[in-house]
């Protein structure tokens, strides 16, 4: 079975044919690239002969398509250099299409993956049109009211999961996990807070953690929220819930407070080894702040030497696509002389010596284009502490001080420690504003203020002066008794 992704890339449906090789990809394949800087169109029109216009077409989304033989065509990207002169038969990267029996009469025409050869694309035209036209679109459902809430949690996720992020989708079904096997069964219309209560105490009785609670009631406050809207229910029972956190054990460390100084942050960087990509990696997170997800998407076009700047633009988590940084906006940061100098040198290696492409990622995998592994920034942060001596013993087991997302939390309570208002923080961090900033970041900032509230009215008798002139002019202004 073949996935068949519309070639506009606005609908993507999906279309069995038996045994199709080369698979069709599920996303197009001629996808603008994001840092890409693209050439303008070429005008059309009465400069080109009707010859031509019988042999190839043009598309304002995806540059020029050549028409390699009937039903068989290339769709060059924007940035291809087809696209501006339309010469035929050039080699290069843009992927083929052939055009298959559409659902509704006619044909439609659908990209192949990367890759793909003419052999492979008249192969793959042959046994779509063997297989005949397939069935049209069933029109869409009205879903009918749910009657309990696992009903609801079924139908929020369907109506909603196409709209949020893999990691969201993920999250909000382990914590449904949680909580459907306590309400799952109970009637939507009867769902109040006390049953979100009740679910709060047999998670707990069972031994979960505050986590896990919180994780469950996250996860039914949206979809309750949707039968809302919806006028399913009047209100949101878990809108109030809030689980309470449990004591801290004795000598406790919040994970935010592990963070390292300045001096074992030296070290840090000092244990790279002279491995230049291992130092970039360490100082993205260390020096600018950057996310595990914001250093793995970070391209060439985004590092700006000369100002010492970086557009953080994209973030990559596991194995999906590309997406904007947490928050949904891109942000502009600084970074120190240090990384930049290893950034230059990062380049000269990878770019000018090993010809790698300028528009790539800063940190390439093992075939030398896509992005490093999810894994890779947390394994250069333990081996560089390994090396560095920055660990902790617990039992037999020996760990790293702090991990990588913590390097990011060291630069945050370096920079608060250091008097750097938190507007400024939180914009170098990419918080959607100071009072998150303010939040994960509290204990820092008031630990940091003790000393100033102790020496407050001491500072060279000012204080006194002012006091004692207040206390005369109050004397005189009473007049005499």
């Amino acid at each position: 079975m073949a996935s068949v992704s519309n070639a506009d890339g606005l609908v993507p449906r999906s279309v069995s044919y038996p045994d199709a090789r080369p698979r069709f990809s599920s996303v197009p394949s001629a996808r603008y690239s994001p840092w890409v800087s693209y050439p303008p169109r070429v005008a059309t029109g009465a400069a080109r002969t009707e010859e031509e216009d019988s042999m190839t077409k043009s598309t304002s989304r995806r540059g020029w398509r050549e028409t390699l033989e009937p039903g068989v065509y290339r769709v060059h990207r924007l940035a291809c250099d087809s696209s501006r002169d339309r010469r035929k038969r050039r080699r290069c990267g843009c992927p083929l299409a052939v055009a298959v029996p559409g659902p509704t009469g006619g044909s439609t025409l659908h990209t192949l993956e990367l890759g793909a050869t003419l052999l492979d694309a008249r192969r793959a035209k042959a046994r779509a049109v063997a297989a005949g036209r397939p069935a049209p679109p069933r029109a869409l459902e009205l879903a009918s009211t749910p009657t309990t809430v696992r009903d609801l949690a079924r139908t929020y996720l369907r109506a909603r999961a196409p709209l949020l992020a893999p990691a969201t989708v993920r999250t909000l079904e382990d914590g449904l996990r949680l909580a459907l096997p306590a309400v799952g069964r109970v009637a939507l219309v009867e769902l109040c807070r006390s049953h979100v209560e009740q679910l709060v105490a047999r998670l707990l009785e069972e031994g979960r953690s505050a986590h896990a609670c919180r994780k469950a009631v996250a996860a039914l406050r949206p979809a309750c929220s949707y039968a809302v809207e919806h006028n399913w229910i009047a209100a949101n029972p878990c809108a109030r819930v809030r689980v309470p956190e449990p004591p801290a054990a004795p000598g406790m460390i919040s994970p935010v407070e592990k963070v390292l100084n300045a001096a074992e942050l030296d070290r840090l960087y000092a244990a790279t080894d002279n491995d230049v990509r291992e130092e970039v990696t360490l100082r993205l997170a260390g020096d600018s702040g950057l996310r595990s997800g914001e250093v793995r998407g970070l391209a060439w076009p985004d590092v700006d030497l000369a100002a010492r700047r970086l557009h953080v633009r994209r973030s990559i988590w596991r194995r999906e696509p590309a997406k904007v940084p947490k928050g949904r906006r891109a942000r502009r940061v600084a970074i120190s002389p240090q990384l930049a100098e290893a950034l230059s040198r990062l380049y000269a290696l990878e770019v000018v010596s090993r010809g790698r492409d300028a528009t790539g990622f800063v940190l390439v995998g093992r075939d030398g284009s896509s992005a490093v592994s999810t894994n890779y920034p947390l394994d250069v942060a333990a081996r560089a502490q390994q090396r560095a001596g920055l660990v902790v013993r617990v039992g037999s087991v020996v760990r790293p001080r702090v991990t990588f997302h913590q390097l990011r939390h060291t630069r945050a309570s370096l920079a608060l420690r250091d008097g750097i208002d938190l507007v400024t923080v939180a914009r170098q961090l990419g918080h959607a504003g100071p009072h998150i900033t303010a939040t994960v970041y509290a204990h820092l900032i008031d630990d940091g203020s003790l000393d100033a509230v102790t020496t407050a009215g001491k500072r060279t008798g000012v204080a006194g002066d002012v006091a004692g002139a207040s206390t005369v002019d109050r004397s005189v202004s009473r007049g005499p008794a």
